[in-house]
Order: C-alpha cells, then structure tokens, then sequence
C-alpha cells in the first residue's frame, strides 16, 4: 500500500509538470501566433500607406476651363479645374493639409495658394460665371444711417474695389462727395448721398497678403513730398513710415497717427502712393517702410451636391478654381504647372500651355 501511494503521488506531480508545460507552450505559441497577425496587419498598412502615397486619389473629371480679362484680352484671370475621387470614398481636402503650387512659365512660382472649400457656394445650377463672381466679391445689402454712417462686415477690404449704390472708392478711403471708408474696420462714415437708406454693398476682401519689412523706398524724393510704395495694392492699417527718427502708423481711412504733429501723410492703399507735406526736406532713401501688400492670387474649391464637410465624396463633384491677380496673370504661349496635393498622397500633376489669341471676357478649352 505505501508503494502504491508513491507512485499515485509521482503520477499527479508528471501530470502538473505536463500541464504546465502545456500552458506554457500555449502562451508562446499564442504570443507567436499574435506577433505574425500583428506584423502581417502592419504589414498590410504599409502597403495600403505606401500604394496610398504613391498614387493621387484624385483624377480630373472634363475638360480644364481658363477665364480671360473681362477688359483685357490674352490675359488669363481665372483657371477652373473639375475634380472626382478616384478609387476611393473620399479625399480629404482641409486647409491645413492640402497643397496647391502654380508655376507660371518663368515669372511665377507659388508654393501653396489652397484656401479651403466655400460651403457657402453650391454650383449646381449656377453658371460658373455666377460662381467666380460670389468667390471673389461680397455682396450685402446694408443700411446708412441718417449721419451717413454704415458697416461692412467682411475686412479687410481691398480699396478700390468697393461700390455702395452707384457710388466707387478711390483706394485713398474716400467715397462720394465727403464720404470715408475705413478699410481696415469697413466702417463707413460720411456717406451722405445715401443717408437713411438700405443699400447694396460690393467690395473685395484681402484674403492673402505679404510683409515687406525694412524697405528703403525707391521713389521717395520728400523734396517733392512723395513716397512710392514698391508693392500694392497695400494692406489698410499695416503700413508704418519711419522718417527722421519719426514712425507714423497709417490708420486704415487713408491717413497716418502722427505723434508730433508735424508731418502729415496721405496713402492712397491701390496705387501705393503716399504724399507727404509739413515742410519735411530730405531725397531719396530718406524713408524706411514696413507693410503688407495684398497677394489675391488662391486656390478655392467649391462642390457640387456639397454635403458640408470639407472632403470630396465619391459622389460629389468638385472645381478648384484658381484665381490668379493683376501681376501674376498667364499669358499665350505660358506653360503653366499646378499641382494638387492631398493629404498623405501623391499630388494630381496638371501641365498645360496657353493658347494663343484668347479675346476678353472668355472662356477657353484646354484639353
């Protein structure tokens, strides 16, 4: 009987010894098991990455438009390009991680004029006509006061491009017989042609714009009692003149905050030129300017059967639409690059050349 006891007790101990192994075993081969899983998942999510980063999920989807000058002929203003998703659900397309450079034979290089999507702007149904001209201009109806006093509300305005009523700016803060605008705030003072009435409002809003620091004027002669600003049209309320120790802040209306007193400056935010008088003598290189200067030229995409988000479905249909300015206009024969570049993926490369004799105020077909 003691025997038979001693070998029931080695029995159970072998077994517990088995089944510890066994468990043990189990563990690394479920760990084994999970690493291969987990590589392979990784493994499928770099290529998924990489074939993502190496194709444009993107594609055109028609013909490519360019919108001449109404004024002006052989001189592109507007470049519309329709879009799809290719091969996917959506494409992200937010600000902050899409990219859209232009290169404009060799004069223009832009490296990156994406600003967004408009939601406010659906163009199913409009004429792209329509639709150029809700994107670069705001127009509201506001009401004058019986002083002559009223608000725009989209700032900071680009001067010279305002009309209230029948009524234009002249890009120096002045409107009508005694009227002012201030471009900086919109507020608008003095109007009294239209006092007590509720009036339409068109003007252009500054939406990109660059800094031009430390600039020793080229066409300054105070002799004359001038200053020519190299860059415009000018940013209102960005502008500082240092002139004998002297800084004068411009203050959005067209005029300068003058501590002294004793120089008067007068800006006229279009043509970037700014007259001087209060008896200061000096000659050119005498005045030193810091400002920023309006950069109208973006990139904007509007969407057709636009659900609200700020990506482009697989059943929606896009227009980037680039709107290029005054001095950065393509002409014949330019061969103009624009590249699309989604978030994580390879850009949509499009190359084109202008085409020639394009007369004003059209529409042309680029295959």
């Amino acid at each position: 009987m003691r025997r038979l006891g001693r070998r029931g007790i080695v029995g159970i101990e072998a077994a517990i010894v088995l089944i510890a192994f066994v468990i043990v075993a189990a563990a690394f081969a479920f760990m084994v098991v999970n690493m291969g899983l987990t590589s392979t998942q990784r493994s499928k999510e770099a290529i998924q990455q990489g074939l993502k980063e190496a194709s444009c999920p993107l594609t055109l989807d028609g013909s490519l438009l360019l919108k001449s000058d109404p004024n002006l002929a052989n001189n592109i203003e507007t470049i519309i390009i329709p879009l799809k998703t290719l091969g996917v659900k959506y494409v992200p397309m937010w600000t902050n991680e899409t990219v859209v450079s232009v290169k404009i034979g060799t004069r223009v290089a832009l490296a990156n004029i994406y600003a967004g999507i408009n939601h406010d702007i659906d163009p199913t149904g409009m004429s792209l006509e329509d639709v150029i001209d809700r994107l670069t201009t705001v127009n509201e109806t506001i009401t004058i006061d019986g002083s002559g006093n009223g608000q725009l509300t989209e700032t900071p305005i680009l001067p010279g491009s305002v009309t209230i009523g029948t009524y234009k700016d002249d890009g120096a803060g002045n409107i009508g017989t005694a009227g002012k605008i201030n471009y900086k705030t919109g507020a608008i003072t003095g109007l009294s042609e239209v006092s007590g009435t509720v009036v339409v409002a068109s003007y252009k809003k500054i939406v990109n714009s660059v800094s031009v620091i430390g600039e020793k004027d080229s066409g300054v002669n105070l002799e004359s009692g001038t200053i020519q600003l190299d860059k415009y049209p000018v940013v209102p309320g960005s502008v500082e003149i240092s002139i004998g120790g002297d800084t004068y802040t411009d203050d959005g209306q067209g005029g300068f905050d003058s501590d002294t007193g004793t120089l008067t400056l007068t800006i006229n935010y279009a043509t970037g030129a700014v007259s001087v008088s209060g008896g200061v003598s000096g000659t050119q290189g005498d005045a030193v300017s810091n400002y920023r200067y309006a950069v109208e030229t973006k990139a904007v995409l509007v969407v057709e059967n636009d659900n609200g988000d700020d990506s482009l479905d697989f059943f929606e249909k896009g227009y980037l639409l680039i709107e290029l300015s005054a001095d950065q206009r393509a002409h014949p024969r330019d061969n103009v690059l624009i590249e699309i570049r989604p978030e994580k993926s390879a850009p949509l490369t499009i190359e084109f050349t202008v085409p020639e004799a394009i007369p004003a105020d059209a529409y042309v077909t680029v295959e």
